[in-house]
């Protein structure tokens, strides 16, 4: 009977020890992933601002008359360029030409 006892209480300690370290865990994995959150609305918050600034240049700019500008990327960053008229000319035709025989 008292090793009965003693086994139980053993098991029983196993046990909480267990839980703690389950809860550990899982209170820093919360708390990884909630700093994860934070991070991932802090860049979404800003890449919105910046995208916002790039809109209101965008509308400025064409309010005093600015015509054929676009949104490229330029640098893996988007940035309001003109885009000349002879440039768009020049462009090559993707229509079908016959080749002279």
């Amino acid at each position: 009977m008292k090793q009965q006892i003693e086994d139980l209480v053993t098991i029983t300690r196993e046990l909480k020890s267990k839980v703690n370290s389950d809860q550990t865990k899982t209170y820093a994995q919360v708390t990884a992933d909630t700093k994860n959150l934070k991070d991932q609305v802090a860049e979404l918050k800003e890449a919105r601002q910046f995208l916002k600034s790039l809109v209101e240049e965008l509308e400025r700019r064409t309010a005093k008359g600015e015509l054929n500008l676009k949104i490229s990327y330029v640098n893996d960053t988007p940035k309001i360029i003109k885009v000349h008229e002879n440039v768009q000319k020049n462009q090559p035709s993707h229509r079908l030409q016959a080749c002279p025989s």
